[in-house]
């Protein structure tokens, strides 16, 4: 049994891309017994197209600070990242795959992931310490934010003036962090947040799994995730070798669409428009090879 978690935000093509994505994992996991819980990142209510006959469960997780007025991009995602995570342990999965609406299967990854998740050391697998070029990620710039989430001010990207948090929320982050580096983590060690896959022994950990001390720290969600892993006694691991799971970038394709079939990725990010296409282009161009697999 497997889990899978997709946030799908406030953008008018959201809808479609999430029904783009998950044909995508239908055609390559046409097996599995998937529970679904889709992040709704939307201030107005809305029907999003998910046909729950496809799923053994659906999950319909609103992110919770919209019931407290429009909240900061990198709170509201890690809010209902968090809070997809909790959804998503309930139903006690093997493993847990996230993806951004801008990621697509192109090739199975269940076997892929339990094969490592397996391991219950291992609490996040994805884009690690290196992309599926070599290219060496850099997480350096995280450590200011993460020092300052600490204090009982706001630091939020784009605003001149910092806000106010509560005292409360700086000295549980603070926490956080002391029983991190305690396990040796190093700061803001994460997996590419496009897509990455989180295991049980990490979803068991619902007291870790509080969004509200991370409101207005402007963190992104998957370097709380990564923090909270290590906090756990975790092991984040990479999975991004030829035939591996994950062929991501950050932004845009880390390599031409041919290639990424032809080194047996089974997970890419981003087909947003690019230097590879237009995002219909490449859409199209992912389909047409799952559609023509027979799948």
């Amino acid at each position: 049994m497997l889990g899978l978690m997709i946030p799908v935000g406030p953008d008018p093509d959201e809808p479609d891309r999430l029904v783009d994505t998950l044909e995508s994992v239908r055609a390559y996991e046409p097996s599995q017994e998937i529970h679904l819980v889709v992040v709704d990142d939307c201030a107005q209510a809305r029907r999003l197209p998910v046909d729950q006959r496809e799923w053994a469960s659906v999950d319909i997780v609103r992110t919770p600070l919209w019931e407290r007025g429009t909240p900061d991009p990198y709170s509201a995602m890690v809010a209902g990242t968090l809070q997809g995570l909790v959804a998503a342990g309930r139903h006690r999965p093997e493993l847990l795959l996230k993806l951004d609406t801008d990621a697509l299967l192109i090739a199975p990854v269940a076997d892929k992931l339990r094969t490592l998740l397996g391991d219950r050391s291992i609490g996040v697998v994805g884009s690690y310490t290196h992309t599926c070029t070599g290219a060496k990620r850099d997480w350096s710039g995280w450590r200011k934010r993460l020092l300052r989430a600490r204090l009982p001010i706001a630091v939020i990207p784009g605003r001149r003036i910092p806000g106010l948090r509560s005292a409360r929320d700086g000295r549980a982050v603070g926490e956080l962090l002391s029983r991190a580096r305690a396990n040796g983590y190093v700061w803001g060690a994460h997996c590419l947040g496009g897509a990455y896959a989180v295991g049980p022994a990490l979803l068991k950990h619902t007291d870790l799994l509080d969004w509200r001390p991370w409101v207005r720290t402007g963190l992104g969600e998957d370097v709380v995730v990564g923090l909270l892993a290590t906090v756990a006694g975790l092991r984040i691991e990479g999975s991004v070798g030829p035939g591996e799971a994950f062929g991501l970038a950050w932004q845009n394709l880390p390599l031409p669409p041919e290639q990424l079939l032809s080194n047996r990725y089974s997970v890419v990010h981003s087909v947003r428009d690019q230097q590879y296409g237009a995002e219909t282009e490449l859409r199209s161009f992912f389909r047409a090879r799952r559609v023509a697999g027979g799948r």
